[in-house]
């Protein structure tokens, strides 16, 4: 069932200390699903992937949970000289890049680790190089 839906897709989130916080999981039926979670701690976690009760190869996977509130990226992102419609999902890369999806314009913006944007990409579609309303990255 995977690549049309139907599967039973779950995520957890497992803390150094040993907590753990489930994700609500929508199936998209065409074969993705998103998942969403708030951590409930900073720091190193174990995130597992599993379908239909089995997980997928490499997981789980070591995630570091960021605290928006110090890194202090969000607020900057909305006003990218006013381009920005509706950030939606933001990833950090180990090297200090990262990415927000801009929901509302269908694309991605890629900044640099000093918070100059490198580029963005995408447009409104189904084809190659298109997204319809990026949920995350």
């Amino acid at each position: 069932h995977c690549s049309t839906g139907g599967s039973q897709a779950s995520v957890q989130l497992e803390s150094s200390t040993g907590e753990v916080t489930t994700a609500q999981v929508q199936d998209k039926n065409d074969g993705s699903y998103m998942a969403s979670v708030v951590a409930g701690q900073v720091g190193e976690v174990k995130m597992s992937i599993s379908i239909n009760g089995q997980q997928i190869k490499g997981s789980p996977y070591s995630l570091v949970v960021l605290d928006y509130t110090r890194v202090g990226k969000p607020s900057k992102v909305v006003n990218i000289d006013g381009r920005m419609g509706h950030p939606w999902g933001i990833a950090f890369g180990n090297n200090g890049m990262w990415a927000v999806a801009d929901n509302s314009k269908h694309c991605v913006y890629i900044f640099d680790d000093q918070d100059q944007l490198i580029k963005s990409f995408g447009s409104h579609g189904a084809g190659n190089g298109q997204f319809n309303r990026p949920e995350g990255v």
